[in-house]
């Protein structure tokens, strides 16, 4: 593993950083494929549109990481991030689009496997992302001035932690409340 610096991404970083986005936009096709989509392409802000999102701020990253203003601990978050908001998507008790309901989308069962098969090769890649930039970062450290993470931009760690963490929530809670009730179906008249 070549560490060319302290900040920004290695050699083996970014091609998780390539796989994961691979990995995501396949999540995404089969989100368009089923049908289980929201804005853009439908209607209303849901977890699959908050979930698009994810592809500017990679882009930022890579971009910052190449300029050394963010290293290993910005990767852990966002990875670690990602992953626990596709376990609450996907399996959580409030899961909107539940592993249960993902192969009922095809017809076909090797289409089945091959959706399940892509998204929990995404989530164990995610967390792979995260544990390998969170060891890279106590290692190594996040920048040239000692272990505090993000002293660039002037915010400790916990407080990037802390507002990654709130966004996502936050997030989450607004999709939650985004989620029509059930609306129970007209009776047919009783017959006289």
């Amino acid at each position: 593993m070549a560490v060319t610096a302290s900040r920004g991404l290695t050699t083996t970083g970014l091609r998780l950083v390539v796989a994961i986005t691979a990995l995501s936009v396949a999540h995404h096709v089969d989100h368009v494929l089923r049908d289980v989509t929201g804005w853009p392409l439908a209607g209303g802000f849901n977890p699959f549109t908050m979930s698009l999102f994810v592809y500017p701020v990679i882009a930022l990253g890579v971009v910052l990481s190449k300029r050394g203003r963010v290293g290993p601990r910005f990767w852990a978050v966002l990875a670690g991030g990602g992953a626990a908001f596709i376990l609450a998507v996907h399996v959580g008790p409030a899961a909107g689009d539940s592993v249960a309901d993902i192969p009922d989308g095809y017809a076909s069962p090797v289409a089945d496997v091959a959706a399940l098969a892509i998204l929990a090769t995404f989530l164990v890649a995610l967390v792979a992302h995260c544990v390998y930039e969170a060891r890279l970062a106590r290692r190594v450290g996040d920048s040239g001035h000692g272990p505090d993470a993000f002293r660039s931009v002037g915010w400790s760690v916990e407080l990037w932690s802390g507002v990654t963490v709130m966004s996502a929530m936050a997030g989450l809670g607004l999709a939650l409340l985004m989620v029509p009730p059930p609306v129970p179906s007209p009776e047919a008249p009783a017959a006289a």
